[in-house]
């Protein structure tokens, strides 16, 4: 039987670094020690915390999901710079929910070479969750952040 698909009204959320505490603003740059990145020039953040950080978290807490994760559930994430178009500009993960686990968040943190692949312009965050006991694929709303120099 094919899958179903729903569409749901959450996007992940985004964080500075995999410490999950400091949601991003709209724009992140690459390098966290530049004093000229636009954490510190635009939003003020605190170079004593923000310089030891290096790319960007995204989760999504399961209570948003409509099923409760089982054995062989999977979570996949697109992540995709769509300012140049480069198909080679794209960062991708998928998460299978193990045997014996219960997830409290998905979560996934794209690190800076990831974030150097991807490049500086518009990045657009789609993913899907697929739960194989309800026998549908749950879409989230899409996420765009983006990425300056430095």
């Amino acid at each position: 039987m094919p899958f179903k698909y729903r569409v749901l009204s959450v996007e992940p959320d985004a964080y500075y670094s995999d410490f999950f505490e400091d949601k991003l603003e709209d724009q992140v740059g690459f390098d966290p020690t530049d004093k000229s990145n636009v954490a510190y020039t635009l939003y003020n953040k605190p170079y004593a915390t923000f310089q030891y950080y290096g790319g960007f978290g995204l989760k999504v807490p399961v209570s948003v999901l409509p099923v409760k994760p089982q054995a062989g559930d999977t979570w996949e994430v697109d992540v995709q710079n769509i300012t140049t178009g480069n198909p080679l500009a794209v960062f991708n993960y998928l998460y299978t929910v193990r045997a014996g686990t219960t997830p409290s968040s998905l979560m996934v943190v794209v690190g800076m070479p990831s974030m150097r692949t991807l490049g500086p312009g518009d990045i657009e965050i789609n993913s899907t969750f697929t739960s194989i006991s309800a026998n549908t694929i749950y879409l989230f709303q899409p996420k765009q952040i983006t990425l300056v120099a430095p």
